[in-house]
């Protein structure tokens, strides 16, 4: 596929964006959480694992599941799979 004249990979890959290194900055310094963090990194660890990058997936899911979540089907979900296809 080209577009524009740019050959792929044109896309940049799922990872920890400037804006979540941010935040992770500002969390330190600070000590106060941000709650959108922890969705942020179960999404990141749902699009790895879709992209099957399970190396990338299992990071995003142990840092969500780090940040203690409230229990839920998300941190279920993040649990079986570390404890299972990501172990």
């Amino acid at each position: 596929m080209r577009l524009a004249g740019l050959d792929p990979p044109f896309r940049t890959k799922p990872s920890e964006t400037t804006g979540m290194c941010l935040v992770i900055a500002q969390e330190t310094k600070t000590g106060t959480k941000v709650d959108w963090l922890t969705s942020a990194y179960y999404s990141l660890g749902q699009t790895e694992y879709g992209l099957r990058n399970f190396p990338a997936a299992k990071s995003a899911f142990e840092k969500f599941i780090g940040r203690n979540p409230g229990a839920g089907a998300q941190l279920t979900e993040a649990r079986r799979l570390l404890n299972g296809e990501l172990k």
